[in-house]
């Protein structure tokens, strides 16, 4: 008893105590705030991309195979350090006729094709118009609390009209 009621009435290891527990809660907050920091940069870097993208490809009239491929080097070069893989793209050239919004011109890579933009440009133009629409998807695998979010996919859409004519055409 007389042990014990020493052990009870010690307080030489109180503060290594407090620590151990804790230090579980503080590192489980750090690495929260890493996953949640890398989120919000990769979010960023994908709007930036898209928004670059479009406007890379709207100042021209006609987008060659070289403008497309230097817009998608740029896009490449923002969303580093972040890999190339997990970006997809749906880059759309729609045309008004008359009332609807029509497709005239498409390049997608590594993503299904965005079925809703002509809905979602119904309306921005009259008879004879256009705009480019991009849609750019990246797939984030956080680091630390992947079994707590599971995997998320990001999504963004920029839609830019021509700079220079009513109407953006693509090459060949």
């Amino acid at each position: 008893m007389r042990a014990f009621s020493y052990f009870y009435k010690s307080q030489k290891a109180v503060a290594a105590t407090e620590f151990a527990l804790i230090l579980p809660v503080l590192v489980s907050m750090l690495l929260g705030t890493i996953d949640l920091g890398r989120g919000l940069w990769v979010s960023y870097k994908v709007l930036g991309a898209t928004q670059t993208v479009a406007d890379l490809l709207t100042r021209k009239e006609t987008v060659s195979s070289l403008d497309l491929e230097e817009a998608l080097t740029a896009m490449e070069m923002i969303m580093a350090p972040f890999p190339r893989a997990d970006v997809g793209y749906d880059i759309v050239g729609i045309q008004f006729d008359g009332q609807d919004a029509e497709i005239r011109w498409r390049e997608t890579a590594n993503m299904q094709e965005d079925n809703r933009l002509p809905e979602l440009v119904d309306g921005l133009g009259a008879d004879g118009e256009g705009v480019v629409a991009v849609t750019l998807t990246y797939h984030y695998e956080p680091q630390f609390y992947e079994f707590i979010t599971g995997d998320i996919d990001l999504r963004e859409t920029a839609i830019l009209r021509g700079r220079r004519v009513a109407y953006v055409r693509r090459e060949g």
